[in-house]
């Protein structure tokens, strides 16, 4: 039943509601007139009626020998016998307020596929925004929007989008309500317009989706339209905003009786043709580098539940580059995966609290690496039990051999996968188990000196999350451990016949529904928890524990400046898991050292850092938003600043002064043809000073033309960046290091420009050309070196060398054009056109001072030799 605050304000907005019948006579003239928005009888039950019926439900009917012409009109007669979804409200900006135009829907199936109509009334035609974008990217345009959940667990399904333009959208939802919008399925839809609006006929296969088959099934439906031009999002289904949950707060669709899931084998073979000046080959390459690859996806149904997806000799030529980045860190740089096979489904092997797979691992990080054949299984088997399995073969080609899948690499590897999930209480309880696994072929490895290459490596977690009280408290929480063999230890300088294993976990309870929200949680990773071959961790060896305490504020249309805000606190600390060492460096001939007596140490549960912060957003009336999050950092421990000595150690302890940290921005109307997003943020210390401007325009020009320029512009002041570390018998006469070793900080003055430009040209819905360009510059220069004079301090003292050797200067620009037709459903044309430079330079590489040029130089890069690149990839996609 509806609630009595729900009830009174649905009776004060009279007006609104009068206005559903006024419509009623325009909807008579209309051509759908099956799909009126008023009526009687079978075909407008109150159980369809999404104001009448907290949880409403409507029928899908049987097509039988009938057929539906997918041409958006409506006009087919068996539409008349199908019940009609109604009684739409809205969800933004007035929350359970009747919508400002009526609304109706009315679903079919057949043997093979399920079929929705939709009548989106509109008065006011040029209140209808319509924009051509490319395939799952729809923006600032009028779309219906249709979430199903097949298996009804509450918790998983599938969201359909088509806007006034044809342009199509799909997405996997899971977790009650996240959306991956990397999955993908050949779909059809054809939409039609008139002055009284316009009308949407989808066709989604059943081959395409997952679901348990039954004589009588009943699945989970949601059906929302977005009015652009009114700033107004509606829906079939709505609920307290305060309420979490979202899959499981939909209605239902009934009716589907002895629908069986087909089993199809979908194949998308494809052919690549490319070039590349200067070309890297060798005089040994194979002409069928040059010009030609050919490789395959699959994917199957092995049965109603669960999918198999294959590639074989997979090519990512299309792909964007990734941005420009000078990494100062002792870290790996983290970058996000492009490649489709990945791409899709990528949620279904995610642990929830540790990255245990980082898809990047697979076939990268050499330009002759690659993925001889990669395999897929997903699904859902019955008992609400969810599998996903991967699996990955790689090696490395000789120079020129890349694509010719008839010739063996070194560096053998396989890569496996395995989640395995149980849900209860119709999703509000789950279970899962991760494993990983990684095995090398030592033997193929011979020419290779990186200890990671030689070694294999695994890991395996679990994790639980529990909701009570209609989805307002959550716990969850997870473990998990790694173990790679010993001979390839990162952890120790001595020898160990024993395996390397370590572990982490992670305990997480608090309020998520409501005004008031709160959480609590605590974590750890020991120090030998190693996740990198096949997942990411940058820095394990900490406890952290965390709280938060935060107030969402929506005004459900009630107040004259804000639509929604909402203020969090936070307080993080962490410190050290274990204790370390280090060990005096002797060395007995200037060249080799050997490790002497203990010469510093620190106890587990060292401190490490504590932060406070708090962080407030809010949007007005207008669609204008803005941000601001301060942060107040204590004096803390770093354990990496000082990077390894000789030896193989870690260095000792750097002390971390107190810091301030902060972020202040805005966005207009992002609802608009053109949105402007600026930001500006900075740190403030003794340790660093900096601080950064960035910004972001989109301006959608016409039904045809989209584009969008990001820049960034950051100046860091450093006061202790890393130079080098230097051993005793090298340094300077009284000078005096930690343990045999003088680590050495400078003064660092950074400026980084970045700019990345966007631009498409949309044909029609499945032809574009699209323009990516990213220029980048990065310079820095050092003085006034200094050493640590004493472990876990911030005491640094001057030490003799010449910094300025260390300055730098590093540019790139990447530019892709890209030419995508879809000639037919799933199946696509490529033209691609890859402009690459990259160019560095460090002042002691550059011979004399003077010839050092500073600061900022725009041709910089386009000086250096540029590699250019023209591939054709063409795809087929059947069914059989």
């Amino acid at each position: 039943m509806l609630s009595r605050s729900r009830s009174v304000r649905i009776s004060a907005c009279g007006t609104s509601l009068l206005i559903l019948m006024i419509m009623t006579a325009v909807a008579t003239a209309a051509p759908v007139p099956s799909f009126q928005p008023e009526g009687s009888g079978f075909q407008y039950p109150d159980s369809s009626h999404g104001i009448r019926t907290a949880v409403p439900s409507i029928e899908a009917h049987y097509l039988g020998n009938e057929k539906i012409e997918l041409d958006g009109r409506l006009d087919e007669a068996v539409w008349d016998r199908a019940q009609t979804g109604w009684g739409f409200q809205q969800n933004e900006p007035d929350r359970g307020v009747p919508a400002s135009v009526p609304n109706t829907f009315k679903v079919l199936y057949d043997d093979d596929a399920l079929y929705l109509g939709m009548a989106c009334w509109e008065e006011d035609a040029s209140l209808i925004s319509s924009f051509l974008s490319r395939r799952d990217q729809i923006e600032s345009s009028d779309l219906v929007s249709i979430y199903i959940d097949p298996y009804h667990d509450h918790t998983t399904g599938y969201n359909f989008r088509v806007n006034p333009a044809g342009v199509q959208q799909d997405a996997y939802v899971f977790d009650n309500g996240h959306r991956d919008v990397d999955w993908n399925a050949v779909w059809e839809s054809e939409v039609y317009r008139d002055e009284h609006g316009w009308y949407v006929e989808m066709r989604i296969p059943f081959a395409a989706i997952r679901f348990h088959p039954t004589d009588n099934m009943t699945w989970g439906l949601q059906v929302y339209r977005w009015l652009h031009g009114r700033g107004e999002d509606i829906g079939w289904v709505t609920w307290d905003r305060n309420l979490n949950g979202f899959v499981s707060r939909f209605g239902t669709l009934t009716g589907l009786k002895n629908v069986q899931n087909p089993r199809k084998l979908e194949i998308t073979p494809y052919f690549v043709t490319s070039h590349t000046n200067p070309s890297t080959a060798d005089a040994d390459a194979d002409v069928l580098d040059h010009f030609q690859n050919l490789g395959a996806d699959l994917k199957y149904g092995l049965t109603s539940n669960l999918t198999l997806n294959a590639t074989i000799q997979p090519d990512f030529g299309q792909v964007e580059a990734d941005p420009a980045v000078l990494n100062l860190s002792p870290f790996e740089t983290w970058y996000a995966e492009k490649r489709p096979f990945f791409v899709e489904g990528a949620r279904s092997f995610q642990h929830p609290d540790f990255n245990l797979f980082y898809s990047r691992r697979i076939g990268t990080g050499d330009a002759n690496s690659r993925i001889r054949g990669a395999a897929k299984l997903t699904g859902k088997l019955a008992g609400d039990v969810s599998l996903a399995f991967l699996g990955a073969a790689t090696d490395l080609a000789d120079e020129g051999k890349v694509h010719n899948p008839f010739v063996t690499g070194r560096h053998k590897a396989f890569y496996s996968l395995m989640r395995i999930g149980k849900e209860f209480d119709e999703g509000n309880h789950r279970i899962g188990l991760m494993g990983t696994g990684v095995f090398r072929d030592e033997d193929s490895f011979g020419d290779s000196q990186r200890y990671r290459d030689r070694r294999d490596g695994s890991t395996v977690g679990a994790d639980f999350e529990m909701n009570f009280d209609d989805r307002n408290y959550r716990l969850q929480g997870a473990w998990m451990g790694s173990r790679v063999q010993a001979d390839a230890a990162e952890f120790s300088p001595y020898e160990t016949d024993e395996a390397i294993t370590g572990h982490g976990g992670k305990l997480e309870a608090g309020k998520i529904g409501g005004n008031w929200r709160w959480k609590g949680e605590a974590a750890w990773e020991s120090d030998r928890l190693d996740l990198n071959d096949m997942g990411f961790l940058q820095a394990p060896d900490e406890i952290t524990t965390e709280a938060e305490l935060g107030y969402v504020y929506d005004s459900d249309g009630e107040d004259r400046l804000f639509n929604r805000a909402n203020w969090e606190f936070q307080i993080h600390h962490s410190m050290m898991y274990a204790g370390d060492s280090g060990h005096e460096m002797i060395s007995p001939n200037d060249t080799t050292f050997t490790a002497g007596a203990e010469a510093w140490s620190y106890d587990a549960r060292h401190r490490q850092r504590t932060q406070f912060s708090c962080n407030a957003w809010g949007q007005l009336r207008n669609y204008h938003q803005g941000w601001i999050w301060l942060a107040y950092t204590l004096e803390g421990s770093d354990k990496w600043a000082t990077r390894r000595n000789d030896l193989g150690e870690r260095g000792p302890l750097m002390a971390t002064p107190e810091s301030f940290d902060f972020a202040l921005g805005g966005t207009t109307d992002w609802r608009k043809p053109m949105s402007l997003h600026l930001e500006i943020s900075g740190e403030l210390g003794e340790r660093a000073n900096s601080v950064g401007y960035s910004g972001f325009l989109r301006w959608n020009q016409g039904e045809h033309f989209t584009h969008s320029i990001g820049w960034g512009y950051r100046y860091n002041r450093i006061d202790s960046q890393w130079l080098d570390n230097f051993v005793s018998a090298t340094s300077r006469t009284g000078e005096t290091g930690i343990a045999g070793v003088d680590y050495v900080f400078a003064r660092m003055d950074q400026h980084i420009v970045d700019i990345t430009l966007r631009s498409s040209v949309l044909f029609n819905r499945n032809q574009s050309l699209q323009l990516y360009l990213q220029p980048y510059l990065n310079w820095g220069d050092y003085g006034d070196p200094r050493f640590l004079a004493a472990p876990d301090t911030y005491d640094l003292r001057p030490y003799t060398v010449d910094a300025s050797n260390y300055d730098f200067k590093q540019g790139a620009v990447h530019l892709n054009v890209v030419y995508r037709w879809e000639y037919r459903p799933g199946s696509t044309l490529f033209l691609v056109w890859t402009h690459s430079n990259f160019r560095r330079d460090l002042r002691e590489d550059l011979g004399p001072r003077q010839s050092w040029d500073r600061g900022f130089d725009p041709g910089f890069v386009v000086n250096s030799e540029p590699e250019d690149t023209i591939l054709m990839k063409l795809s087929y996609w059947f069914s059989i």
